[in-house]
């Protein structure tokens, strides 16, 4: 791999191929002494392959006084590749300074590339102040996979205004933006959801949605849900038969009442179930 100085030295005289390689060893040593030269070559050099390996080496860096440098490569940049990386990268340091660039990138930068990468920033930072762009984008944007990435973007962000784009985006063609509009809603525990979450695990045809929805039902805590959650025990696919018992396990710790809305046969089926997982659970921990 190299010294730390051989590197900075390849990353400053070398040829394109070998000065991105060097950014990118650079990054993977994760030593500070690099900061400065990264620095300069995201700023400076004249190949956007060589600038984007330097953006996301900082990225790997995680040093904070970097951020100012991304920002304004994200911002200034010509180039969709350098955009992408010095997102990904403020992603990675987490400073919630770079939530308003970011921002901006995913509503405005032209590449669905970049919009991604920034609705995926956001999730990471996971700062409030993203709630507005990330729902626009949600609402607005003409490729799926940007309104995906804001969706699952909004699960780290507590913010009401959410529910009901989010229970929007629940008909949505896109399974994964479904499955992430469920989990996002149960992360809010966003009561105003149960019936569309309820709709969604009886008759959803992907699985990965019905298990999100089940989950969700379970955080959200509103009673109504138990006589779905009940006949999901039963589905076919053991994922959404996990969680629909998990989120019922939930019920009988906040309302042991709302079990009695169950069928006495579902009830059986539900303290089997529990006996079976707590069996499991146990034989996994003596067999470690």
């Amino acid at each position: 791999m190299g010294t730390v100085d051989e590197l900075i030295r390849q990353l400053q005289k070398g040829k394109p191929q070998a000065r991105a390689d060097a950014a990118e060893k650079l990054g993977e040593l994760g030593d500070q002494r690099a900061v400065p030269v990264l620095v300069e070559t995201l700023m400076s050099d004249a190949n956007p392959r060589v600038r984007a390996e330097a953006a996301y080496a900082l990225g790997e860096l995680r040093n904070p006084e970097t951020v100012d440098a991304l920002i304004e490569a994200l911002q200034k940049d010509r180039n969709p590749q350098v955009h992408r990386a010095a997102a990904a990268a403020l992603g990675s340091i987490k400073d919630p300074k770079a939530v308003k660039p970011l921002s901006r990138a995913l509503l405005k930068n032209k590449s669905k590339s970049v919009r991604i990468v920034a609705a995926n920033s956001l999730r990471e930072i996971g700062d409030p102040e993203s709630a507005e762009p990330l729902i626009h984008a949600l609402q607005n944007d003409k490729e799926t996979e940007v309104r995906r990435a804001a969706a699952h973007a909004l699960i780290t962000v507590n913010d009401s205004r959410a529910i009901h784009p989010l229970i929007k985006a629940l008909q949505e063609e896109d399974s994964f933006l479904r499955q992430y509009a469920a989990t996002a809603l149960g992360a809010l525990r966003a009561s105003e959801a149960t019936d569309a979450l309820i709709s969604i695990l009886d008759h959803d045809g992907d699985k990965n949605v019905r298990a999100a929805a089940a989950e969700a039902l379970g955080k959200i805590g509103d009673p109504k849900a138990v006589p779905a959650l009940a006949v999901a025990l039963g589905n076919s696919n053991w994922e959404v038969r996990k969680a629909a018992r998990e989120s019922l396990q939930r019920f009988t710790l906040t309302h042991p009442d709302a079990i009695l809305l169950i069928s006495p046969d579902d009830r059986h089926r539900l303290g089997r179930l529990v006996q079976d997982a707590q069996r499991d659970e146990l034989s996994q921990e003596i067999c470690k």
